[in-house]
């Protein structure tokens, strides 16, 4: 059984009862917004083969089990997990307090979209001044641009009109 979860912008704990689900040989529950630890009881599914819990808000020591140390990857199944620590991570923990880890919330999609359309935004209310500030102010460059439009409205007409009669020849031919 497989189980992909990732991309669902799910919050909240990774259920502790998830050992529970014996056949899941499968699990991704890669890039959500799920924070706290990783359930020791993950290492209790004997057979699972592919897990991948990057890019959450996971926090804590990452359970130790032979099928969770026996994955292909370890590094890349917790990947974009800051606050997890352990094998087979290099960050060590302390001991004792894997509790005390916070969860780390980072808005991920939000932060990293708004420079971008902010700067698609500027870039082109710019442009677009740039353009009709030179055809406002250089008399050449704007008489220049409206023929070339007046050409290529020529150009489009023309060729509408040649296939649409063609079409109607053809249409006549037919019947």
């Amino acid at each position: 059984m497989n189980l992909n979860l990732s991309r669902n912008h799910l919050t909240g704990t990774i259920p502790h009862n998830i050992g529970a689900i014996q056949k899941l040989e499968s699990l991704d529950l890669s890039i959500n917004m799920l924070s706290g630890e990783i359930p020791s009881t993950l290492s209790d599914l004997t057979s699972l083969s592919h897990l991948n819990l990057s890019y959450n808000n996971l926090s804590g020591r990452i359970p130790s089990g032979d099928q969770l140390q026996a994955l292909a990857n370890p590094t890349y199944i917790y990947i974009g997990n800051i606050g997890l620590c352990g094998p087979p991570l290099s960050k060590n923990c302390s001991s004792g307090d894997s509790n005390s880890h916070a969860p780390v919330h980072v808005q991920k999609g939000l932060s990293k979209m708004v420079p971008f359309y902010l700067g698609l935004a500027i870039g082109f209310v710019v442009g677009i001044w740039l353009v009709f500030c030179s055809l406002l102010f250089a008399k050449t460059w704007r008489f220049a641009y409206f023929r070339a439009i007046d050409k290529a409205y020529d150009i489009v007409y023309v060729f509408v009109a040649v296939r649409w009669s063609t079409c109607r020849a053809k249409e006549t031919t037919t019947n």
